[in-house]
């Protein structure tokens, strides 16, 4: 039997899932048995399955967006926000239905009072006659049901019902501005990634061009046709790009950093954009919304306040309730000891004329809280108004840039063409060419930084408008 040799084996295998050749695998099968073979074989085959990078589905920047605001755990909080505020609106509803107690009593007591009732009777040469009994007895129990309704309070339970509604309605408004902000966040994280995989693979490109040119200059200055200056140019150009790459690596890094967190994804989940730069910044502009999720919300907010406020105003006025009770009881009477059945039927009109000036403190609150809300949402809305003027200009300014951007990269073009043409023909130097080079590098990233700044005053613009979704 042959000796095992772990090197050889490996070397083996190694020929064989790569090149595989005849000679490979015949070499392979003098080395071991077919079932030893076939099991390494496969367990090389599974290894490699395993340990290949998983593949990413294509990712549009909307698809990333829904994504987000599909499970993002501050959207949920928002959510049962909004649910308690509902809860709350509810609960002020049931103020309009009657309240049915049953209650259950028992009670000792004594002493019985006696009743004593002179007959008028004297017999002769006796005291006067009289009849002695007692009233009630040392024991009371009932069972009995009481109905209560509140039939007029000058309307402060529909005041207090409208505030509650009315916050229940904010709370699922501040849901959706709360969708905006993660909205924007996810298209800002996307736009950069985006942004910056163009700059690094055009700075990819343009390394490789300025390593091959150093090469060159360098073979140049040792066949004595080139000059110190140009290989100094040449590396001074290459160092200068390989800055730059790294720092493109590192935004890049943070920037899918970011995707991932928003998107829930594990650090090692890889991001495929099928979105890019130029198709985002060619979306058309929609038209503006009459208002925004955040505006509407406080001036809801406003409105609950000025509701609440009139309520307790309406509270100084007396309310009038109505009552109907009934109950089983022992003993049914003062007078007789067995049990029977007992029934009431009342209204009651119930005032508070002082409560020490609380009511109006109340009022003063909430006219305090009134002004406040009305000034947040004026300045609330400067400020949206602002951001959007702002992303507009920017949005125009950058469609402007792609034109002019478009037609330096055409020329850059043509003129890396002519100088490798003249370079071939011997009347230019690899100065110009990389001259050229240089300027195609500079005319394609300026054209990036336009579809960049494009599609970014559009996530600008929609978030200032409160918008999750692109209309």
């Amino acid at each position: 039997m042959s000796q095992f040799n772990p090197q050889g084996l490996t070397r083996q295998l190694l020929c064989l899932l790569v090149r595989g050749s005849h000679s490979a695998r015949r070499l392979a099968k003098r080395a071991l048995p077919h079932s030893q073979v076939a099991v390494l074989a496969s367990a090389a085959l599974l290894s490699a399955a395993l340990a290949a990078p998983a593949q990413a589905e294509p990712l549009s920047i909307d698809e990333a967006v829904a994504r987000s605001v599909a499970d993002h755990p501050a959207l949920e909080a928002a959510t049962h926000r909004a649910e308690a505020a509902q809860a709350t609106a509810e609960q002020a509803a049931t103020a309009w239905l009657p309240r049915l107690t049953v209650d259950a009593k028992y009670r000792f007591s004594g002493p019985i009072p006696t009743l004593e009732i002179d007959t008028g009777i004297t017999p002769p040469g006796g005291a006067p006659l009289t009849l002695s009994r007692e009233l009630g007895s040392y024991h009371f129990a009932a069972l009995g049901a009481t109905a209560a309704w509140r039939v007029y309070d000058f309307g402060t339970r529909d005041l207090r019902t409208q505030a509650a509604e009315t916050v229940a309605e904010a709370a699922g408004l501040e849901r959706e501005v709360q969708a905006a902000d993660i909205a924007y966040a996810v298209r800002a994280s996307y736009l950069a990634l985006a942004f910056s995989r163009e700059v690094e693979s055009v700075t990819a490109l343009s390394l490789k061009t300025a390593q091959d040119d150093l090469d060159e200059r360098e073979t140049r200055l040792r066949i004595g046709v080139g000059t110190e200056i140009e290989v100094a140019a040449a590396r001074s150009r290459l160092a200068e790009l390989q800055a730059r790459q790294v720092d493109v690596a590192q935004d890049q890094r943070i920037a899918e950093s970011k995707l991932r967190t928003l998107l829930n994804l594990d650090p090692d989940d890889p991001i495929e954009l099928s979105d890019s730069l130029q198709d985002l910044a060619a979306r058309a502009r929609t038209t503006a919304p009459e208002t925004t999720p955040a505006l509407e919300r406080l001036s809801l907010l406003e409105d609950a306040t000025q509701l609440n406020a009139q309520a307790i105003e309406r509270a100084f006025w007396p309310t009038l309730d109505a009552f109907v009770a009934g109950d089983f009881r022992y003993p049914q009477t003062f007078v007789a000891n067995e049990a029977g059945f007992t029934y009431a039927a009342g209204v009651s009109l119930s005032w508070l004329v002082f409560d020490g000036g609380l009511a109006d403190h109340q009022v003063d609150e909430a006219a305090a809280k009134t002004a406040e809300l009305a000034s947040s949402r004026t300045a609330l809305s400067d400020d949206l108004k602002r951001q959007s003027d702002d992303a507009l200009t920017q949005w125009e300014a950058a469609s402007e840039r792609i034109q002019p951007a478009q037609t330096q990269l055409e020329t850059a073009e043509a003129y890396l063409k002519a100088a490798k043409g003249a370079q071939g023909a011997g009347v230019s130097t690899a100065l110009d060419v990389a001259r050229a080079e240089e300027r195609l590098e500079a005319a394609g990233l300026a054209r990036s930084r336009a579809y960049f700044e494009q599609a970014m005053a559009q996530a600008t613009w929609l978030h200032a408008q409160g918008l999750t979704e692109v209309p």
